[in-house]
């Protein structure tokens, strides 16, 4: 299965850094322009620019500094600091997306720094009202749980009747999450968010190292099954991953990894439940996710509606 290797992959990121630095010099490039895929949240849209040394990060009102993340991937416990390490933009885009959430919703200081005014309670009374009132709008026709209950109804294991409340009320709360996820995606489109060039350049190859990425940068259509073994079992989506992976030849790839133990690279793709399979164009950008067990047939097929795009 063609996937590149480790070698070709750093040359490979080597070379677009470079391309990002010249690109930079003639006018604002995103971070999804520059590094597509490497940011899910407000680091999105931020622009990459020369911030004065050791800021990483800078919006209105907001500044986070290299200390802060060196403190926090320091601060972290032993086991998990090693992912941290090769994940600092992730650890900064988590800081960043809590600092501009309390900062929309009129919680935290001035500053930016984690607030301490109206104390905690306080301060999640703020960002929940903030939330509600993005989301609410959201509402599920009776077509669409009708539709995820035909789809899903063997997992179910009730009649439509019995379970159509529970579906909708479920189906109501992922699209509240989706449109809040958007909106906070966004950010960047809505302010000027600022992000330091030569500090991303360092880190961007560190933190695209890694089985996800190589995979959806093949120039193929990917599936990645994240799964994970637990108290029912083993993880039962890897040997379906390895036997689409023989199925699909060159044509595409599919990869499984384990959630638990590849928890950063779960966070970033914002994996909130295992089995989920993400699906990849050729161009590397997400096209489709299922959460929820697929089977062998199932993913071959997305793969090959991908492919005949």
């Amino acid at each position: 299965m063609g996937r590149l290797s480790a070698s070709s992959f750093a040359v490979a990121a080597a070379v677009l850094c470079a391309g990002v630095a010249a690109a930079g010099e003639g006018g604002a490039v995103s971070v999804e322009e520059a590094y597509p895929g490497l940011a899910g949240g407000p680091l999105t849209y931020a622009r990459l620019a020369d911030l004065p040394d050791g800021i990483l990060f800078r919006a209105e009102g907001i500044e986070i500094t290299k200390k802060e993340i060196e403190a926090e991937v320091a601060g972290a416990q032993e086991d998990v600091r090693g992912q941290l390490e090769r994940n600092r933009v992730l650890v900064l885009e988590r800081l960043a997306e809590r600092r501009l959430i309390l900062r929309a919703a009129g919680a935290g200081t001035a500053g930016g720094k984690d607030g301490k005014d109206g104390g905690r309670e306080g301060e999640k009374a703020k960002v929940e009202a903030w939330a509600k009132e993005i989301t609410s709008g959201v509402a599920v026709s009776d077509a669409e749980t009708r539709a995820f209950y035909e789809a899903n109804k063997d997992r179910i294991g009730t009649d439509f009747d019995k379970a159509a409340d529970a579906v909708k009320e479920m189906l109501v709360e992922e699209k509240k999450e989706k449109l809040l996820n958007e909106h906070i995606r966004t950010f960047g489109k809505k302010m000027v968010l600022e992000v330091s060039r030569a500090w991303m350049a360092e880190q961007a190859p560190k933190a695209l190292d890694n089985p996800v990425d190589r995979a959806r940068r093949s120039k193929k259509p990917a599936a990645v099954g994240f799964g994970a073994a637990g108290c029912c079992g083993p993880d039962r989506l890897a040997p379906v991953m390895a036997a689409v992976a023989e199925e699909m030849g060159e044509k595409a790839v599919a990869i499984s990894v384990d959630a638990r133990a590849e928890w950063a690279l779960a966070e970033r793709y914002r994996v909130r439940t295992v089995p989920t399979v993400i699906f990849f164009g050729a161009d590397g950008r997400e096209v489709w996710r299922r959460e929820g067990g697929m089977d062998r047939n199932a993913i071959a097929a997305k793969l090959r509606e991908i492919a005949g795009r």
